[in-house]
C-alpha cells in the first residue's frame, strides 16, 4: 500500500461509525450514479476539488433533498 492510501486508511479507521457509513455511501454514489457525479461537478467551481463548504454529511443531505 502506498503512503497516501495508508494515510487515508488510517484516517478512515479513526472515524466514528456513522461517519464511516456516510463516507462509504458517498463513495458508492460517486461510483454508481453518474447523475450525482454530474451534479457534484456542476457545484464545484473551476480550480477547486470540492463544492464550497462541502462535507460528507452535507453532500449526502443535499443529494437526498434534491438540492445538489
Amino acid at each position: 500500500m502506498n503512503i497516501v492510501m495508508q494515510e487515508l486508511f488510517d484516517r478512515f479507521q479513526k472515524l466514528p461509525i456513522m461517519e464511516k457509513i456516510e463516507f462509504l455511501e458517498l463513495l458508492k454514489l460517486f461510483h454508481d450514479n453518474p447523475e450525482f457525479r454530474a451534479a457534484y461537478d456542476a457545484a464545484t467551481p473551476p480550480g477547486h476539488e470540492t463544492p464550497p463548504g462541502a462535507t460528507v454529511h452535507g453532500l449526502l443531505t443535499a443529494w437526498k433533498a434534491g438540492a445538489l
